[in-house]
């Protein structure tokens, strides 16, 4: 069987990617308001959130009834293309938008962080698609889970980062971030 860790993984960096809510402050031309970037985040975040929820399900559910390992990996193809579809279009409205001057670092590093974690599915499914069996599926997963373990801490303090800014700026602010994902950065095992 393919190592439930994945779906744990994939459902905390879908998880820590869309959450969040609304804003405050004075922009300059061509900049969004701090709450105007906010609902814009709202509204992408909700969206990505609602389609990510159906593809756990699937996923959870496909991998109940898969009776072989190709079954299997089947159905983890068919929700990494799905998040990584989810992911690839949510990059493309944040980077539409412009966001304030206080909220620019985060908002890229986070920018950053999320197409790493894209393009690490993408390589996934492209392991996936070559794996013959539980073994390789499993280096592939594994894999992963190293390509991603600092684009999920930077994902997490940019959050985190942008959750501070908010209360700082007195913004009625909730990005669901508060309890850190990863309290601390992952040490590079080589």
């Amino acid at each position: 069987m393919i190592p439930s860790r994945l779906i744990l993984l994939s459902i905390v960096a879908l998880a820590v990617f869309f959450g969040a809510s609304c804003a405050d402050d004075a922009a300059a031309p061509g900049e969004l308001t701090l709450p105007e970037y906010f609902t814009e985040v709202e509204v992408i975040f909700g969206n990505a959130s609602e389609t990510t929820e159906q593809l756990n399900q699937e996923l959870s559910d496909s991998l109940a009834s898969a009776e072989t390992f190709e079954g299997q990996v089947e159905a983890l193809q068919k929700f990494v293309s799905g998040a990584s579809s989810v992911f690839e279009e949510s990059i493309s409205k944040m980077e539409s938008l412009s966001p304030p001057v206080e909220v620019e670092q985060a908002h890229n590093d986070f920018l950053e962080a999320t197409s790493d974690i894209s393009s690490a599915a993408t390589g996934l499914n492209e392991s996936l698609i070559d794996a013959e069996d539980e073994a390789d599926a499993a280096a592939a997963i594994e894999d992963f889970e190293s390509a991603i373990a600092e684009p999920l801490f930077t994902i997490d303090e940019a959050c985190g980062d942008l959750q501070d800014m908010a209360n700082d700026n007195s913004v009625d602010a909730d990005l669901n971030c508060t309890e850190r994902v990863f309290p601390e950065r992952p040490q590079d095992p080589f």
